[in-house]
């Protein structure tokens, strides 16, 4: 038998043990009603809100968090965990993929692939709030690169969204 929501929540060990319960399918409180969430600088905000940015790149996340999976709500902010922070936008994830970069330090081949096929560095950058792609290299070296690194491999994801339920 599998637990499901409409069943007792209550699992007794003998049915962990047995397998009997499908663990994915009695998810916490907590996980129930947990919102993902992502912070932005305040000058993306303006791209997010005109809807021109309709996506973020992250590091993976370590278990038990997770990244907004497509149909789950999520809380966009600018300024989160301080006295100014404010909600841009509840958005509908529409979009989960894995997200590969290699940006060298300076200009040079900047390779970027989502799911592994190949995407247009430059239009990515414009598409994800940056100016080019130059602009998007100096913020991602100054928030995600060793000090010194001549180039920088990132692997995550890729969360895109839509303002429609």
């Amino acid at each position: 038998m599998t637990e499901t929501l409409d069943q007792p929540k209550h699992v007794g060990a003998e049915h962990l043990l047995a397998g009997d319960v499908d663990l994915h399918a009695v998810p916490s409180k907590r996980t129930r009603t947990a919102m993902v969430a992502y912070n932005f600088p305040d000058w993306m905000v303006p791209g997010i809100l005109s809807g021109a940015k309709t996506h973020t790149v992250r590091k993976p996340k370590t278990p038990p968090y997770r990244h907004a999976a497509p149909g789950d709500r999520i809380r966009l902010y600018a300024g989160m965990r301080t006295k100014a922070s404010r909600i841009i936008l509840e958005p509908v994830c529409s979009t989960l993929q894995a997200a590969d970069f290699v940006f060298p330090a300076r200009a040079g081949a900047t390779t970027f692939t989502l799911d592994g096929q190949h995407v247009d560095p430059e239009a990515f950058a414009i598409a994800d709030g940056f100016r080019d792609l130059a602009h998007m290299r100096g913020f991602w070296f100054a928030t995600h690169a060793p000090r010194g690194a001549e180039t920088l491999v990132f692997s995550g994801a890729l969360i895109a969204w839509t303002s429609e339920a």
